[in-house]
């Protein structure tokens, strides 16, 4: 091998590493991004809760089909989702299926509400 070649070669093995590296970053930053995302859904969370006073006295008396689950704000409990019914989206504002399913996510759009299916 003369010299140019070693060059050669050795600027292709850099050019690689460069582009790893530079996936790496870009992967990194999307994930640290999501997690500020997460934070803040977090934060709108709490914020969409912190008007609400919890007196189980105003609770709403319940016959559910599927059993109970707690609201949004976990301050009263709501009536389980059933099978077809909406369900999950932004804080699960939807709904939440009853026990023995799973809220199947919208396909594109994982936060609109999806669809309770048996487990």
């Amino acid at each position: 091998m003369c010299l140019s070649q070693v060059a050669m070669l050795f600027l292709r093995v850099l050019g690689v590493f460069l582009v790893i590296v530079s996936l790496n970053t870009v992967l990194a930053e999307d994930y640290y991004d999501d997690q500020e995302i997460d934070e803040d859904f977090d934060d709108d969370q709490d914020l969409l809760c912190d008007d609400v006073d919890c007196d189980e006295t105003d609770c709403p008396e319940l016959n559910c089909e599927f059993g109970v689950v707690p609201d949004v704000c976990e301050c009263c409990y709501t009536c389980a989702k059933g099978p077809g019914e909406s369900c999950g989206g932004m804080f699960d504002l939807a709904g939440i299926c009853w026990v023995g399913s799973i809220c199947q996510p919208h396909p594109k759009y994982p936060q609109l509400p999806g669809v309770c299916v048996k487990i």
